[in-house]
């Protein structure tokens, strides 16, 4: 390869400029260390943390894929050449990290400069040079530069400002940065002279296993999605705090077959949950990351499940754009970042009922067999991830499918039912015999009485809703693919319809209908309701959208459907654009209403991301209809899911810090501080909160007061022992005066007392 000479002066100009950086580090530490303004210092931390590989990743993936579904060849080449260019820099840079191992500015003060080479210097802050954030930027600059030369000095422009933040918020000295950006340089320009042989290899790929790149970037694209900020903000209570810290006591204690809560046993849910999470706090650490993995890691299962059903069902344009309906739909977004057991359960019944419809349509024997047990064993999975639903959800599912589609006969004896139940209770009854004999049958008695048949029939902790309250739910959990399920519906019943006319039996339309209806129905009866209950019916919605979209863009559908679903997109959008324009307002008047709840007490500023969001869905609306009149449906569709991606990553970036701020942090924050002044094994007082976050921030047992129950609270006090009170502050100021309790701390709208005036501290 022959390097032109302007190419040599260049680089070795830059070589000379890194060198000079090395000796220009103390100054330029000095002039941005100097005092700086609030707006600087936000835009700064603007642009460093959309300046994240992740960002840039996601970006890379994004324009692949529009590449790819859009049939734009110049869009696909370029967003794979910045995905290979990004993850070669950012290997790159992390590997000359870890053999400089050189200190962050912040570990100066201690004297530490090169240390040499360390597997851990990642967790130690040794590594500083180079910048990771500049050699990815600058490589995406290059590639990007290379093909819209028109952009040139916007794309280098960006990538400086990304690059200056990094040392304007003291992260980085100026030579990494430098040397992150030649690094990032020579990287782009390899990947441009290499793009042809590249693309060869890519190509040569995807025409051997026809498919798998677009498995691949849609994987890739849910694990940007559902991993992207998982460990931003505090467990939520109560629920991802409670069963947080069910797991973390039962690991502490050793006990892992009986789930207990503040070391009593618990018996709300069964084990299989606490089993996942227990691994990830075995690999990960006992933290928030660890305690969402299994529900992001499911939603990604769930999205691939999903793909691979629709292509062998359907087509591979159809898999595609179901997967990603599913992957952008905003409730499955939001459960895949909570930690709780829906999206596992959702990932076990899906798969339940996807290996049982194979089954019934598989013609081998052996491979009827193998689809067969993997769907008792997911029913069994589900039975122990949730309950008695895990299997009750399928098999009516199935039942039904195989009763009105005429196959009751020949479906159960491919379903392999009796070696089916045997796997089932081979499977689960181990665990609920042995939970039943260690607590002399309390579990079996109140998990299937009071949490699953009592729950069904009356209200449980005021979660009720009206008939048409799952109606709602679809609507705004689906979004913004809500306004293309009528006409998915009405193809998929004229589907089914035809089928029947034609003297055939009826398959996948009658399943998906018979999968939505069932579960729809089954917990509008339910007396008690929530919006995550539903969540198994989202794969089903998305396959019938996916496949409506489908026909529509290959000129299938009748005109009539397609205006009808634009229009109610357009509604749909405006009033998406309103609410959130509209959402301060909301919480200023919430505020006013309900500031009795600790909650609510304190001012919520969410700044403008409301407003952002709301200019993102109302230019989403806009640029649809304007492509729609123009007849580019391809384009328009693209532009809803361009605009959902950056609607999510919007959210989790900005708004859910800012929620998380409010509602869990101060009580993070007290329960850390009352562990330091507290002794190892003595336990916290909670008066009146029903926040499990503390027991977990806090890591010991808690005495639980009512917020009534002032003699209890006074026979605690009267112990000699030093003891700590956490509750809100409205409550505090209604205590008794000759209960004695001093404040130590204050956050939010919660307050940390004690009964000594010093507070304790070990």
């Amino acid at each position: 390869m022959r390097i032109p000479k302007g190419h040599k002066i260049c680089w070795g100009a830059g070589f000379l400029f890194l060198l000079l950086s090395f000796w220009l580090d103390d100054r330029a530490g000095i002039f941005f260390r100097s005092p700086r303004g609030d707006w600087a210092t936000t835009l700064m931390e603007g642009a460093s943390r959309y300046g994240r590989g992740w960002t840039l990743a996601l970006l890379c993936i994004l324009f692949l894929f529009l590449g790819l579904f859009l049939k734009r060849k110049k869009w696909s080449e370029t967003g794979l050449l910045s995905l290979y260019s990004m993850i070669v820099s950012s290997l790159s840079a992390q590997i000359v990290k870890h053999l400089v191992g050189r200190a962050r500015p912040r570990l100066m003060e201690h004297g530490l400069t090169f240390l040499g080479p360390s597997f851990l210097a990642g967790v130690r802050g040794l590594d500083s040079f180079p910048s990771g954030y500049v050699a990815s930027t600058f490589a995406l600059a290059v590639v990007l530069t290379r093909a819209y030369p028109r952009a040139k000095v916007a794309f280098y422009m960006m990538a400086s400002i990304i690059s200056f933040s990094r040392l304007y918020l003291g992260a980085h000295f100026l030579s990494d940065a430098v040397g992150g950006a030649l690094l990032g340089l020579w990287i782009g320009h390899l990947a441009v002279l290499y793009k042809p042989r590249l693309l060869e290899i890519s190509e040569r790929i995807e025409s051997r296993t026809k498919g798998v790149l677009a498995a691949v970037v849609i994987l890739a694209l849910s694990v940007l999605l559902f991993f992207h900020q998982l460990k931003a903000v505090p467990l939520f209570d109560v629920d991802e705090a409670v069963f947080a810290e069910t797991t973390r006591e039962m690991m502490e204690t050793g006990n892992l077959l009986v789930p207990i809560y503040n070391y009593l046993p618990r018996y709300d849910k069964p084990i299989l949950i606490y089993w996942l999470t227990a691994s990830a706090f075995a690999v990960l650490g006992v933290n928030e990351l660890a305690a969402r993995f299994w529900s992001a890691l499911a939603g990604c299962g769930v999205v691939v499940m999903t793909f691979v059903f629709a292509r062998a069902r359907i087509n591979l344009a159809a898999a595609v754009l179901s997967a990603l309906i599913l992957a952008t739909s905003l409730e499955i977004l939001v459960l895949t970042h909570l930690a709780i057991t829906d999206m596992v359960l959702t990932f076990f019944i899906t798969a339940s009922l996807f290996a049982f419809f194979i089954t019934i349509y598989r013609k081998e024997s052996s491979q009827q067999t193998i689809a067969s047990l993997a769907a008792w064993a997911a029913a069994a999975a589900a039975v122990l991830t949730k309950g008695p639903i895990g299997i009750l959800l399928p098999i009516l599912v199935i039942l039904l499918f195989l009763c009105l589609s005429g196959r009751a006969r020949e479906g159960m004896r491919r379903l392999r039912l009796g070696l089916g139940i045997v796997l089932l209770g081979c499977l689960t009854l181990p665990w609920y015999l042995a939970v039943s004999l260690m607590t002399e049958g309390n579990f079996l008695r109140v998990f299937v009485v009071e949490h699953n048949v009592m729950r069904y029939l009356s209200v449980n902790s005021g979660h009720e809703g009206p008939w048409y309250y799952y109606l709602l739910v679809i609507a705004i959990g689906f979004l913004p693919w809500t306004a293309f399920l009528p006409a998915s519906l009405h193809h998929v019943w004229k589907q089914k319809n035809e089928v029947r006319q034609r003297g055939e039996k009826p398959s996948l339309p009658l399943f998906l209908l018979l999968w939505i209806l069932v579960i729809f129905l089954f917990f509008s009866f339910s007396r008690t309701k929530l919006p995550n209950y539903i969540a198994p019916l989202f794969p089903a919605l998305s396959v019938l959208v996916g496949w409506w979209w489908d026909r529509a863009l290959s000129g299938q559908e009748g005109e009539r459907s397609v205006r009808v679903s634009a229009l109610c997109g357009g509604a749909v959008g405006l009033i998406l654009t309103l609410a959130l324009a509209a959402l301060p307002f909301a919480m200023s008047h919430l505020q006013s209403h309900f500031s009795s709840i600790p909650s609510f007490a304190g001012h919520w500023d969410l700044g403008t991301v409301p407003f952002l969001l709301a200019v993102t869905t109302s230019l989403s609306t806009a640029g649809f209809f304007v492509l729609l009149r123009r007849d580019r449906w391809m384009e328009g569709l693209g532009l809803i899911i361009a605009g959902a991606v950056f609607f999510s990553f919007v959210s989790f970036e900005a708004l859910l810090p800012r929620v998380g701020n409010y509602l869990q942090e101060p009580l993070r924050i007290l329960a850390r501080s009352a562990s330091e002044r507290l002794e190892p094994q003595a336990p916290l007082i909670v008066l009146g909160l029903n926040n499990p976050s503390l027991l977990f921030y806090a890591k010991r047992p808690a005495i639980i007061i009512d917020a009534a129950d002032s003699p209890k609270l006074r026979e605690y006090l009267s112990q000699r022992q030093h003891q700590i009170v956490v509750t809100s502050t409205s409550l505090a100021s209604t205590l008794p005066n000759d209960i004695p309790l001093y404040p130590i701390e204050r956050r939010g709208n919660y307050i940390m007392l004690s009964n000594t005036p010093q507070g304790g501290s070990r």
